[in-house]
């Protein structure tokens, strides 16, 4: 499936450097879970957006991309199994 809006480039002005479309989550389809480099070094934001810039979730400065991106998958597999 397509997704409806580009992966955002940046998420609370910080640059995007990850990022997994889901196409189905309930009410609040589409999403797009990113990890956003923090202004703070070794630093990283994971939000769950509805459109370019509005989360319906967010969590900041979270220590290390490795478990940034393991918290976006885990937020990603539950949205998309979540459905209607």
């Amino acid at each position: 499936m397509t997704p409806e809006f580009p992966l955002p480039l940046t998420f609370v002005g910080c640059p995007v450097v990850a990022g997994i479309y889901v196409p189905r989550a309930g009410h609040d389809v589409p999403l797009w879970a990113v990890v956003a480099a923090s202004s703070q070094p070794g630093e990283f934001h994971v939000a769950l957006l509805r459109d370019d810039q509005n989360s319906i979730q967010s969590w900041y400065n979270i220590p290390g991309l490795g478990k940034s991106l393991d918290r976006m998958r885990a937020k990603a597999d539950f949205w998309a199994d979540s459905g209607d």
